[in-house]
């Protein structure tokens, strides 16, 4: 390890790094190279099977090569893929999405569309979670690189407004204060804007000792940023107090929620209520769903399984006669609740609780969902679940993933039990890395 060696990339892996083969023909992956470049390397990381190197001297550039314009791409992990064009970008996702689905699924034949292109490709992020750590009276905020406890901070991310960074950027200094003791990692600093009004809120996660002196710089903030909805504590419990191993929040300044619009509706969200972090592109994915649900209608009725603040839930709420939302947390349902009432749409219902216990009670009531929306975390969809919809019978599915991988594996599942997925649309919810929002169809076939 440690010499150069010089190989031609022909790919790149599902991470965005470049795939090439040593000379004995060993796969090695080196982040930062383009599919075409000839270039030296240093082997860094050797295993049996494959390497992982270090990008040295380009020998020949990919005509697809930029030049990053943030100060600390390479060095923070927060984007992968600022050095490659985007419109190769979305060809690569398009192509990554039905290598997965191949790969992973055995579903080659399942056509995958051309990647919906994002309407902004820098500063589009509407929420970033920052690491905080406090080192001798000094504030220190930014990302750790994968697999690394490394804190790479800046002062200025691409990725968000500059309504947020200069949140982090006050917030930082008002953190400078030799009464806060040392901190390393694990605690964490959640800012998030509505780009309907541009309020932003904060969450800062510190232990509850804490809790005056941050009301202080809460304070502050807003005197600072006139834009500055409000600063909640995520209080961190210390071992051997108070409540072991859970996290609450305290709302520390301001009110309790920030009002953002989608599609002309109204969607109030309090701090750990998820929406997509896309807030333009979230309105391309969201109409692509309610194309695919208008084409079935009319609808009796319709459940979405992780609803979060209904926001799907309520824009689907004119494609079925009548609309259900489903999530584990409690928060999210509140919102959903009030987002309903203040839109003035009376055919939803919103349930607490996990899909996995409340879909079989949906079935077995009096008009059992004839479409199910699934929008589940990273992991996807549970075993348990995806055997209860294929045990249901229900015709219709409108699948919306944030993984490539854990889709590839839902999707082989589902047409094993008699699902057929329709055209694959790639969504680039996340411009710049290698993350892809996608959104498939699926009916269940005649038996």
């Amino acid at each position: 390890m440690g010499k150069s060696t010089k190989v031609t990339f022909t790919g790149l892996n599902h991470r965005g790094e470049g795939v090439a083969r040593t000379a004995e023909g060993k796969i090695v992956f080196v982040p930062y190279a383009l599919p075409g470049e000839e270039a030296l390397i240093q082997v860094k990381e050797e295993k049996k099977t494959w390497s992982r190197g270090e990008l040295g001297e380009i020998l020949y550039p990919s005509p697809y090569r930029l030049e990053p314009p943030c100060p600390v791409f390479h060095s923070c992990g927060g984007c992968s893929l600022q050095h490659f064009d985007y419109e190769q970008q979305l060809l690569w996702k398009q192509q990554k999405v039905k290598e997965g689905l191949r790969r992973l699924g055995g579903l080659a034949e399942i056509s995958v569309l051309p990647t919906m292109a994002s309407p902004r490709i820098y500063g589009y992020r509407n929420k970033i979670t920052l690491h905080w750590e406090q080192r001798r009276g000094e504030a220190l905020l930014g990302y750790y690189p994968t697999k690394t406890h490394r804190l790479v901070t800046f002062q200025r991310c691409l990725l968000v407004s500059d309504y947020l960074n200069e949140t982090m950027n006050v917030l930082k200094e008002l953190l400078v204060n030799d009464n806060l003791p040392d901190m390393a990692a694990g605690n964490q600093v959640v800012l998030r804007q509505s780009f309907y009004s541009n309020e932003v809120m904060v969450v800062i996660g510190a232990p509850d000792f804490l809790t005056e002196m941050l009301q202080e710089i809460a304070r502050k903030l807003q005197e600072r940023l006139p834009y500055l909805a409000s600063v909640w504590q995520q209080i961190i419990p210390v071992p051997g107090k108070g409540r072991p191993g859970k996290t609450w929040l305290k709302l520390l300044a301001g009110k309790d929620k920030i009002k953002e619009k989608l599609w002309h509706k109204d969607f109030y969200l309090g701090p750990g209520t998820f929406l997509q972090v896309n807030s333009f592109q979230a309105e391309i994915l969201y109409k692509k769903v309610l194309e695919l649900l208008q084409d079935k209608a009319p609808i009796s009725c319709l459940a979405d399984l992780y609803c979060g603040a209904g926001t799907l839930t309520l824009l689907a709420a004119d494609c079925a006669a009548k609309v259900i939302g489903v999530d584990s947390f409690a928060p999210a349902i509140e919102d959903a609740r009030l987002n309903a009432r203040i839109n003035n749409i009376e055919n939803a219902s919103f349930f607490t609780g996990s899909s996995e216990i409340l879909l079989p009670r949906l079935l077995a009531g009096q008009n059992p969902p004839q479409a199910v929306l699934l929008d589940p975390p990273r992991q996807g969809c549970s075993q348990k679940l995806l055997q209860t919809i294929s045990e249901s019978h229900i015709p219709f599915l409108v699948y919306v993933s944030c993984d490539s991988a854990t889709l590839s594996r839902d999707l082989k599942y589902l047409a094993s039990q008699n699902y057929q997925p329709g055209p694959v649309q790639p969504v680039d919810m996340f411009p710049q890395t290698s993350h892809i929002e996608t959104v498939v169809w699926l009916h269940r076939k005649h038996s």
